[in-house]
């Protein structure tokens, strides 16, 4: 009874066989495609920093800019 039993496991297994080779490069072409989505969102957050303080000095000379209306 066992013989028919290993007779239909061995295709299975010759089947994820290809399968996982199939998938063991997947991380690695992933780990690069992070590795280079680090730096850009440290520049992001570097460009974010650095717009903060000229937005901050633009709003008192666009209040300065409008007119009075009591004038």
């Amino acid at each position: 009874l066992t013989t028919p039993v290993s007779l239909l496991t061995t295709p299975v297994s010759l089947l994820t066989t290809p399968v996982s080779l199939l998938t063991t490069p997947v991380p690695l072409l992933t780990t690069p495609v992070s590795l280079l989505a680090t730096p850009v969102s440290l520049l992001t957050t570097l460009v974010s920093l650095l717009t903060t303080p000229v937005s901050l000095l633009t709003t008192p000379v666009s209040l300065l800019t409008t007119p009075v209306p009591g004038l």
